[in-house]
């Protein structure tokens, strides 16, 4: 990663369609002030010798990116694929205002009523990728406004991060979640009433902060989705 003199990052992954290293350039306050705490961005990729296809990336503060996947795979590239980008762009920044703006409203309490800032927000947005980012939002906000502390010892453990701090949170949300079979570094999620893809905007969020507390930066891996497993890994660039 590296930073030129219009305080742009530039930055790189492995595309999870083609498998081609694409590079792109972000502005870096765009990445540090995220208002979801994690800045999800969407990138039209039209490799040589393949479809073109829409990513959707998330880059934690630091600019590490943190997750890539598939949105939109496209048939014709010239006007279609920018008019799709751009839809998407400005859909993404329409959730993040209406996710922010639920995660402050005084008409819920967010600990108390998650599943119904789900339900206002999902009339609106119904794709995972939106929920997602109500998730890193939600608990983004939740950690800043000091309704949740990250009660950990700044040399913690993988195992003592899952157990003490993860599983914890995880509950204070009514999630039932355990380590998998005693494994310190995997979460299992047994029960839940909130869509999976929420989950994992909650977790991801989580661990971007106890990253920045313990400056170790952590990744998180879904490993299986039934049952619902997720690793906590120290981040490899």
């Amino acid at each position: 990663m590296s930073i030129d003199q219009q305080d742009k990052t530039l930055l790189s992954f492995k595309c999870p369609v083609c498998g081609e290293v694409i590079k792109f350039t972000v502005e870096e306050n765009k990445i540090k002030n995220d208002p979801s705490g994690v800045c999800t961005i969407p990138l039209l990729h039209n490799p040589p010798n393949y479809s073109p296809h829409l990513i959707v990336i998330s880059i934690d503060p630091h600019g590490f990116v943190r997750s890539a996947y598939l949105y939109k795979q496209l048939y014709v590239i010239e006007k279609t694929g920018e008019e799709e980008l751009t839809k998407l762009e400005k859909r993404i920044e329409e959730a993040k205002f209406d996710a922010h703006e639920l995660a402050l409203s005084k008409a819920y309490d967010v600990l108390k009523e998650t599943y119904k800032i789900i339900q206002a927000f999902q009339m609106k947005y119904r794709e995972d990728l939106f929920l997602e980012i109500l998730g890193n939002t939600i608990i983004h906000h939740v950690i800043k406004g000091g309704k949740l502390r990250l009660n950990i010892p700044r040399d913690a453990t993988l195992s003592e991060i899952s157990k003490e701090c993860v599983l914890k949170v995880l509950k204070i949300f009514r999630i039932d979640a355990d380590l998998y079979y005693g494994l310190g570094d995997t979460v299992i999620i047994k029960h839940s009433e909130y869509p999976i893809e929420f989950i994992r905007g909650i977790l991801n969020g989580l661990l971007v902060k106890i990253g920045d507390y313990i400056g170790q930066s952590l990744m998180l891996v879904t490993e299986s989705l039934n049952p619902i497993l997720f690793r906590i890994e120290p981040y490899l660039p």
